[in-house]
Parts: C-alpha cells; structure tokens; sequence
C-alpha cells in the first residue's frame, strides 16, 4: 500500500538517519505507521462504531502530533513527506470505513431477512433507513409488540413529542414469539 512504502520511507529516509538530518526532534516510528498497524490489526476490530471512536480518539490525534513535530523541524523534504502522508493515512484510513460499513450493512440486511422469515409482518417497516433497510424500526416494533412500554429516546422523536419513525403495527403473537425463540445474531 502507499501508506507502508512512505512509512518504509520514513523510517530509512529520516528516523534513521536523524543525526545527519540535523533536526531535533522525531515522532516515533509508530505514531506514523498507520498502514503498518491496521495491516496487522484490521481483523481485530469490532466494527465501524469502534473504529470510528478509535479514529476520532488515538488515530487522528496522534498523526496530527507526529506531523506537527515534523513540520516543526524545517526540513523541507520532511515537510514534503508529511503533507504526502497525511493525504496517503486520510485515504487509508477512508477505505478502512468504507470497507466496515459495507460489513456492518451486510449483517444488518442478514439481520433483516432473518427477521422478516421469523416475522413476515415485520417486512412492513420502512425500508427507506439508510442502513440496515428499517432495522430500526423493526426493534422497535418488536418492541411494543412484546409490552415493553418504556420511554423513547430523542434518537426516536423529532422535535416537540413528534415521532420520527412511522407508527407500525403489532406483530402477531405466534410470530412475536418464534422471533424470541428462533433468532440469534450473526
């Protein structure tokens, strides 16, 4: 990938020849082998809820530091190198996303056909959600259709009480019951 050649550029072009380089300060080696890390740990995340926390939180911040100290050094073939990388990471980083939230959509549409076999009422809801073709809803009225009245959260209304999710209807008992017995996550 081009992240892991302009790593491996990194790593033999400046960190180990600082000393000629004459600058002060370096990031460490791995604070700028994104490429590398999500080579080797890209099998090990959750999803895209995680990866985008992980992204948002530890990824993002600390490329941002390594590439503020190498600016910084005033060495205009680093400064180079850094605006390259930081386009190569984002780029990276894009594709790890998209890659995710193509997984999360096809267990969300397995999730959504298993439930419309066990509950064909189900396949009534909305499928205009953009991901996950109505899973939403079909919680929700799996939800109501086994009794549990509980309050709905913001995600679940508009603005003054008014209710973002088109009303549905109760699934039938038999169905709401081969659901509860019969359905397991992928």
């Amino acid at each position: 990938s081009k992240a892991i050649h302009l790593e491996n550029e990194y790593f033999h072009r400046f960190h180990e020849k600082k000393e000629e380089l004459k600058v002060t300060e370096l990031p460490k080696k791995m604070d700028l082998a994104w490429g590398h890390i999500l080579t080797e740990k890209h099998q090990e995340l959750e999803g895209l809820d995680e990866w985008l926390y992980i992204l948002e939180t530890q990824v993002v911040p600390t490329l941002d530091r390594a590439l503020e100290v190498i600016r910084k050094q005033d060495n205009i073939p680093m400064s180079e190198w850094a605006i390259l990388y930081r386009v190569v990471a984002f780029d990276l980083f894009h594709t790890v996303s998209d890659s995710l939230q193509a997984s999360k959509r096809e267990t969300l549409d397995h999730i959504v056909k298993d439930l419309d076999k066990l509950a064909p009422a189900l396949s009534s809801c909305s499928v205009n959600e953009h991901i996950g073709k109505g899973i939403m809803k079909r919680a929700v009225c799996l939800a109501i259709s086994a009794g549990i009245d509980c309050p709905l959260t913001q995600e679940y209304f508009g603005g003054i009480g008014e209710v973002n999710l088109s009303p549905c209807e109760i699934i039938p008992r038999n169905q709401l019951e081969h659901v509860l017995q019969s359905f397991s996550l992928p």
